[in-house]
């Protein structure tokens, strides 16, 4: 990574008349710049050929001048909620794009789920879940279970992009006009879910298999798109305004039907900062 940072914006000349030189880098050094860029970024993530991401993905992996799949995650996370954790898979992707030598990173997450981890911390949380939805109030059961997403999905962000932009920290300065990090989280946000709720611990099978899954009901996704930086005042990973968009195709009702015992919430397609 050292050998990168020294390629940064300019590159000084021998000292001219006792004073030292500076010259505008020429394009093959720009191209030089993206390439280091990429080759620490692979050592990073420890990525390595032949890996694939999920099928049915919301993200085109051509829309920038070069992706690379990172791995699909599987992992448990810590979302601030006592003592329950999330878990969580998701597909990493990062990409890079050069616009009049303007270099910007993507570390994209896609195909991203997340259930309430089943080792006992969350039994408050699903007991909470479970009074609503026997009290039949559907409407704050599903806000709630929104509410958890989005408290995993924005742990699982920080937790990349902190360390990703603290590992690069110079390139990605706040300051630096010249690099720019950002992610892309994608979710399939046109889906039915079907909800049930049964006294645990269960007997066999997992949380999600147990409680709740997801119908489709279209190909219309969401795209949260944030900035990552880091402040050297602070001396810290700081993290900018989110814009949430549409992206594909569109959210129709299916005829689909849950299944018998199932709680069935509406399909819909919400892409706004509620969901997000």
């Amino acid at each position: 990574m050292f050998a990168l940072l020294a390629l940064w914006q300019c590159q000084k000349h021998p000292n001219v008349n006792g004073k030292e030189q500076f010259v505008q880098v020429s394009p093959s050094q720009e191209k030089l710049k993206i390439d280091q860029l990429l080759s620490e970024t692979v050592r990073h993530y420890g990525i390595k050929s032949g890996t694939t991401a999920s099928s049915n993905p919301c993200f085109d992996n051509t829309s920038k001048d070069t992706c690379l799949f990172v791995e699909q995650k599987d992992t448990i996370i810590d979302i601030g909620c006592d003592s329950c954790k999330a878990k969580v898979t998701y597909d990493l992707w990062v990409c890079f794009s050069d616009a009049n030598n303007v270099i910007v990173a993507y570390v994209v997450f896609d195909n991203f789920h997340a259930v309430p981890h089943d080792d006992g911390g969350c039994d408050s949380l699903l007991l909470a879940w479970k009074t609503l939805a026997d009290n039949g109030d559907t409407a704050t059961l599903k806000g709630e279970m929104i509410k958890f997403r989005k408290k995993a999905r924005d742990a699982v962000e920080w937790m990349e992009m902190e360390r990703y932009v603290t590992t690069f920290k110079t390139v990605f300065d706040c300051n630096n006009k010249d690099y720019f990090a950002y992610t892309e989280f994608y979710e399939k946000t046109c889906v039915k879910w079907c909800v049930r709720f049964i006294s645990f611990p269960f007997n066999g099978g997992s949380l999600e298999s147990n409680w709740w899954y997801s119908i489709p009901c279209g190909s219309l996704c969401c795209r949260k798109t944030t900035q990552y930086c880091w402040d050297d005042n602070q001396q810290k990973v700081v993290k900018k305004e989110s814009v949430v968009e549409p992206v594909g195709g569109n959210c129709t009702e299916t005829s689909a039907k849950c299944k018998s015992g199932y709680i069935e919430f509406p399909c819909f397609g919400l892409c706004n900062v509620y969901y997000f």
